[in-house]
């Protein structure tokens, strides 16, 4: 089963603890205000009407906000607790369905041969790629690396 309803079982009793341990969960106070948004505005109020026919509750998001900027403002712990509940349980729901997919068979370890060598012809089609182009790079300067990681994209 999934990690996650592991974490919703395990006791959240210790408020640092658990910041200290999902305080990485806690997105950007502006995402949540951003979701408010979104989810208060009138294109978002037809799509909840036609997928869910009725329009949802948007004021979770509001008060994520709050917390969020009481977490930050003023270090309230409680309000951290309640901003990592939530991302758990949002978490939770989110892979709810990848878990309850009985169609295809989840694997426990790659499957063999997995970084075997490619075929001939896959090499002649890769060899004036992009990517064949970034190898070569930076196996003559793998100092590269480290300067270009500066320019990556950080998802949250």
């Amino acid at each position: 089963m999934s990690s996650f309803s592991n974490i919703a079982k395990a006791p959240l009793d210790n408020t640092e603890e658990l910041i200290n341990k999902f305080g990485w969960m806690i997105r950007p106070c502006d995402s949540y205000n951003r979701e408010y948004t979104e989810c208060a505005s009138l294109k978002a109020r037809f799509y909840q009407l036609f997928i869910h026919g009725e329009t949802q509750d948007c004021l979770h998001w509001k008060s994520n906000y709050r917390d969020c900027s009481n977490f930050q403002d003023k270090k309230d712990p409680e309000a951290a607790k309640r901003l990592i509940l939530f991302e758990l349980q949002r978490r939770e729901a989110r892979i709810k369905a990848h878990y309850a997919n009985d169609v295809w068979e989840h694997r426990l370890e790659p499957p063999p041969h997995w970084n075997a060598p490619l075929p001939e012809w896959m090499e002649k089609r890769n060899k004036d790629s992009y990517l064949e182009y970034k190898r070569k790079q930076l196996q003559e300067n793998p100092n590269q690396l480290q300067k270009d990681r500066t320019k990556w994209c950080k998802i949250m």
